[in-house]
């Protein structure tokens, strides 16, 4: 996957998936994303763990054409992506930052 770089909340960048060293594409791969601005003051409902209101969506792309959309309501949060994806997009409002780790299925 490759960085796209800062996201603001008029734009929706998108990250390449890549096959990089996999040996299948099943079970497909899950993204944790990590919200890495301060949350403190974010709106939110109190809970174990909180719900933050309005921090962006996550979404499956296929061939430029979006799957299906997540929204992005915990500070870390994973994802199913669609197996025949092969873009992840994302659209946070300009304060928002994240991380997205890939996590892979164990040996």
């Amino acid at each position: 996957m490759s960085a796209t770089g800062p996201s603001s909340a008029s734009r929706i960048a998108a990250a390449l998936i890549w096959a990089a060293g996999r040996a299948s594409w099943y079970p497909p791969w899950s993204p944790r994303v990590e919200v890495t601005s301060p949350l403190a003051s974010w709106p939110h409902n109190p809970g174990s763990p909180n719900y933050y209101i309005s921090l962006g969506f996550i979404t499956s792309i296929a061939a430029g054409s979006p799957l299906k959309g997540w929204r992005l309501v915990y500070g870390s949060q994973t994802f199913p992506i669609m197996s025949y994806a092969d873009q992840i997009g994302y659209t946070l409002p300009a304060s928002v930052s994240i991380d997205l780790v890939e996590l892979l299925p164990a040996p």
